[in-house]
């Protein structure tokens, strides 16, 4: 997924969007991980060859957690939303 911002009232919206969805996403992003966990464990005797498959999407998705959890505590969401701000300064410094 690409997103392309413009210098517009839609991209400040959009950012806004982002920060105040942004919770959800942790927690749901953190959610999948322990459900893959649960998954893998309950069925490790019945994956077979694909136990390593499964082991590897385990560590990347433990990864993508990890970076989001501690992006999150580098305050993500406020930088998110301070460049949303600077954004919508400078469209109406431009419009006046």
């Amino acid at each position: 997924m690409s997103l392309k911002l413009a210098l517009n009232q839609q991209s400040v919206n959009a950012l806004r969007e982002l920060a105040d969805n942004l919770g959800q996403v942790v927690k749901d992003i953190c959610d999948a991980t322990e459900e893959l966990h649960s998954f893998a464990s309950k069925e490790a005797d019945r994956l077979g060859p694909h136990s390593e498959d499964i082991d590897d999407l385990m560590k990347l998705s433990d990864k993508a957690a990890e970076s989001i959890s501690l992006a999150m505590k580098d305050g993500l969401e406020i930088r998110i939303r301070s460049l949303a701000n600077v954004i919508e300064s400078f469209i109406n410094k431009k419009r006046a």
